[in-house]
């Protein structure tokens, strides 16, 4: 008998030949319990036309086939428990996908470099970058890093934006009121101007004589220099405040933010998460179809199996039941209880196996792989132009960074906004 730790081997190979031992048993054993049933039939027939009970001979050949059908049992119920351990692994065997290429998948690369490789495949950037940071992440982090990315370039287009508008507006301003602003006060034009070193310079008794300030003029009932020049600075104060202001708002010597690196940053993310997540999928999905037919495989198989040993289940009792009343029942209910024998439909749902076993619960870390593998538009396609940048109004799409070595990526070039040629 084929035991059953000899039957639960994890490889392929041990997996195929168990398979093989239980096919063959399972002919050996549908052979012997024909043979038996033919053995069973003559006994049966020979009452009939004699009605004479069995000889000692006989009935040791009875019992021994009777006990040779009991050990056909114990063989079948072995052989369901391997059946079964083959169908409980049907959907282990497809949670490993998941391990194996989604959760468990690492990425190293270089941020803002030119190469990134991951366990996968390696492919590089169009543009190269002296940067030489490396970091390993999961798929998952680089979607997070993706959409950090997105919403830090956004963030600064909109900011490039109500900084142009703010400059425009404050140097309109600014211009406009130097139309028609008010002229110097008249005492800086004077002869000399009372902002003049003269004045400036000069002690707080000296007046002026025509020619400089000094303290050897009489006053004359006039003014002192020092007075003067202070009553000026007063009014090219309130002057000059005011027009400074406006001048300082306005910043046309100092340019606005530029987001290049952010959007840079963000489609190198976007590629780099964009080929872990299709090679990931691709292999994920490669994983699920095979083991998904690996276990309708086994499926099938099973089914055979448990049929057969329903089959030869019920053909054992029958011929046990017929034995036994050949060899114990009294001649008067021989015949019906041999009718009873042939009669009876017997419960075989012992051996009965679900296949699979159930439906695994495959968490794919929020990746959603399909179909299609990909819902993201690849870097400088049209569709990512347009999805990502139609809403930037101020971002040059023949500046998009292409994911270099992305299936047919040499093929994609970028179009201007208005769908010309870059």
């Amino acid at each position: 008998m084929w035991s059953l730790a000899s039957c639960l081997g994890e490889s392929i190979g041990q997996e195929q030949q168990a398979r093989a031992s239980l096919v063959q048993q399972s002919e050996g054993r549908a052979a012997a319990l024909a043979g038996f049933q033919k053995f069973a039939d003559g006994l049966v027939a020979q009452y009939m036309v004699d009605g004479k009970e069995v000889d000692e001979p006989t009935r040791v050949a009875i019992e021994t086939v009777i006990e040779f059908i009991d050990k056909f049992f114990e063989s079948a119920t072995n052989m369901t428990l391997v059946d079964r351990t083959r169908v409980a692994n049907c959907p282990g065997e497809i949670e490993s996908c998941v391990t194996d290429y989604i959760t468990g998948v690492s990425v190293t690369h270089h941020i803002n470099g030119s190469k990134r490789t991951d366990d996968l495949t390696q492919y590089q950037y169009s543009q190269d970058d002296s940067t030489n940071v490396h970091s390993s992440d999961s798929i998952a982090t680089l979607a997070t890093a993706t959409v950090e990315e997105r919403a830090k370039h956004a963030t600064c287009r909109t900011n490039q934006i109500t900084c142009a508008q703010t400059q425009n507006d404050n140097c309109n301003l600014y211009d406009s009121k130097r139309a028609t602003y008010d002229s110097l006060p008249a005492c800086v034009g004077m002869n000399p101007g009372h902002l003049s070193d003269t004045f400036i310079q000069a002690d707080e008794d000296d007046t002026y004589d025509g020619t400089t300030c000094n303290s050897n003029t009489p006053l004359n009932g006039g003014t002192t220099c020092l007075s003067k020049m202070e009553t000026c600075l007063v009014q090219v104060k309130n002057w000059h405040t005011e027009l400074y202001r406006l001048y300082q708002a306005c910043k046309r010597s100092d340019p606005c933010q530029t987001c290049e690196a952010e959007q840079q940053e963000f489609e190198a993310d976007h590629c780099q998460w964009s080929m872990a997540r299709s090679f990931a999928c691709e292999g994920y999905n490669s994983c699920v179809t095979r083991e998904t037919n690996r276990c309708d495989e086994v499926c099938t198989e099973v089914e055979i199996d448990v049929n057969a040993r329903k089959a030869d289940n019920e053909t054992g009792e029958r011929i046990k039941c017929l034995l036994k009343v050949i060899m114990d029942s009294t001649d008067e209910n021989k015949p019906e209880d041999l009718k009873t024998c042939t009669g009876t439909e017997y419960n075989t749902d012992w051996l009965n196996i679900a296949c699979p076993a159930g439906t695994p619960e495959l968490d794919t870390d929020g990746l959603d792989c399909g179909p299609p593998v990909l819902t993201e538009p690849v870097p400088c396609t049209a569709e990512f132009l347009v999805k990502e940048y139609d809403d930037l109004a101020n971002v040059d799409w023949c500046g998009c960074r292409k994911c270099a070595n992305f299936a047919n990526s040499r093929e994609i070039e970028p179009r201007a906004r208005d769908g010309t040629p870059c």
